[in-house]
């Protein structure tokens, strides 16, 4: 399992540091006393940060939360089809078909344009003067 740890809490401290196992770009969310104080993102060394708006109280608490994982890290996890693409979306990473391919983003399958036949009819008229 991901790990992530928050540094010593100061009261005062106006930012929150911390560490995780969660790949770099893994979007976290912080909270003090249960509450929501900001959205940090993973940094290529584990690290993150997030800056607060009024200073930590004295015995605060801070737990994180991964709030989404970019496609880039979850790219291969989702198993995108390779005419599927991964996109990041409200609800979080997911993989969908490049145009011209139709179905979940796991699976996905060319679509092939209908096939419609034209029977022209041509009458021709020579008028003679």
């Amino acid at each position: 399992p991901l790990e992530t740890a928050v540094n010593p809490v100061v009261t005062g401290a106006t930012s929150i540091t911390g560490n995780s196992s969660a790949p770099a770009g893994t979007m976290l969310d912080v909270y003090v006393d249960g509450a929501a104080v900001g959205t940090a993102t993973v940094q290529t060394d584990g690290t993150w940060m997030v800056s607060l708006v009024l200073p930590m109280g004295p015995g605060a608490s801070v737990s994180t939360m991964i709030n989404s994982w970019p496609c880039h890290v979850v790219y291969k996890a989702l198993h995108c089809d390779v005419k599927g693409t991964c996109q990041d979306l409200a609800s979080g990473p997911t993989c969908v078909c490049v145009v011209g391919w139709s179905g979940n983003g796991t699976s996905c399958t060319e679509i092939k344009p209908a096939n419609i036949t034209l029977t022209m009819n041509r009458d021709i008229t020579t008028f003679n003067q």
